[in-house]
């Protein structure tokens, strides 16, 4: 049984991976898992692989304010970031993979009460 934080997890990794896909993105895989963490999207475009962590949160409605008190930004934390490149580079010496990467961020904003999303796609965040 899925949380609810769970089921909106799942709707933003569903929205980026359609977004990614009508940027010219190849999906490879989608959570990918290790002991120590999980790499939400891992892409290609071109030559280059992306690895995607998506963050989403949900609001009843969007927030009015230039700050509202959280944001899915705010829960990329430097401890996060680390761990996800130790997933990343165990990916790619477990497969191989000498290609150039990058680490993108993608976070979704929902608007529960309309219907709407708002995303937003940082690139090379390391």
């Amino acid at each position: 049984i899925q949380t609810a934080k769970q089921k909106i997890g799942k709707i933003g990794e569903d929205l980026a991976a359609k977004y990614l896909k009508r940027k010219g993105y190849k999906i490879i895989q989608r959570n990918y898992r290790e002991k120590w963490g999980e790499i939400d999207i891992i892409a290609q475009k071109k030559n280059d692989l992306v690895f995607v962590e998506v963050k989403t949160i949900a609001y009843y409605r969007f927030p009015q304010t230039k700050n509202p008190s959280l944001l899915p930004e705010d829960e990329i934390t430097t401890k996060k970031i680390n761990n996800l490149n130790k997933t990343i580079l165990y990916y790619l010496n477990k497969n191989k993979i000498s290609n150039s990467y990058q680490l993108d961020l993608i976070t979704i904003k929902i608007d529960k009460t309309n219907k709407k999303y708002r995303l937003t796609h940082y690139k090379n965040i390391n």
